[in-house]
């Protein structure tokens, strides 16, 4: 197992979302922390292998392996020997749940400096630099990204929101005109993900009435949550495309 590299440390981030994981990456990098990322967490087994982290940051609900058992599977192979720090990080989860699975902590999500700074403080002793102000809920967060990381950064933000959440939000569509509860659930599950990581709670309050209807197998007001749904994106829409105007002549526009 290798070292980090040079005398920042190095962490990793798990997590399925882009635009979360983007932004929990460059809070942490912010904060003097090399950050290697996983989609999933069979990527964060296997990253957990070859490197030692200073942390390992695992969003409980992810493809392929949730954050759970990755965290189970990397308390195993590290038997008896030195215990990396396991943060979870959800939207939702009791603290019971996080132990059982051998994490030492969990943060909700949206994640603000101010929990990075607290549980980085106790769990990491190697740290870099003092906690930024605690993230401004709506796009005032992202207002702030520009000035952190410069309106590149912001740009590339945006858009990749302005492609990912209409696409989920049309496979939510057509799950739920197929009364197709499962996909509803991880569709809207999704969108929400991104809709915290951004502060948008309004459509993120919305998504989780269709998450939840989905997970309960209870679709018969799935039509009108979506509606409500696709009426809070329209306001999101129009202020992202605001936003990203104030900053595309500053950016890459890639």
């Amino acid at each position: 197992m290798s070292d980090p590299a040079g005398s920042r440390p190095r962490v990793l981030v798990a997590e399925d979302n882009p635009v979360s994981r983007m932004i929990l990456q460059g809070q942490l990098a912010a904060m003097g922390f090399d950050v290697d990322t996983a989609e999933n967490g069979v990527e964060a087994v296997e990253a957990s292998a070859r490197n030692r982290y200073a942390a390992i940051f695992l969003d409980c609900q992810m493809p392929e392996m949730d954050g759970f058992e990755a965290a189970r599977r990397i308390r195993v192979r590290e038997g008896d020997g030195d215990r990396t720090p396991i943060i979870a990080v959800t939207a939702t989860g009791a603290e019971d749940d996080f132990r059982a699975a051998g994490m030492d902590a969990g943060i909700s999500k949206p994640v603000s400096s101010d929990d990075l700074d607290a549980v980085l403080g106790r769990y990491v002793e190697s740290r870099r630099a003092a906690a930024e102000p605690a993230a401004a809920k709506g796009l005032f967060s992202l207002r702030r990204i520009g000035e952190r990381r410069g309106s590149a950064a912001l740009v590339r933000l945006a858009k990749l929101c302005l492609r990912q959440i209409p696409e989920r939000l049309d496979s939510l569509r057509l799950a739920v005109e197929e009364s197709n509860a499962r996909r509803v659930e991880e569709d809207a599950h999704f969108v929400k993900g991104t809709a915290r990581s951004i502060g948008a709670d309004d459509f993120a309050s919305r998504l989780d009435e269709l998450e939840r209807s989905g997970k309960a197998d209870d679709l018969e007001e799935a039509g009108s949550r979506l509606a409500a749904v696709t009426d809070e994106y329209e306001r999101l829409e129009r202020d992202l495309r605001a936003l990203l105007a104030e900053h595309e002549d500053a950016g890459d526009g890639k």
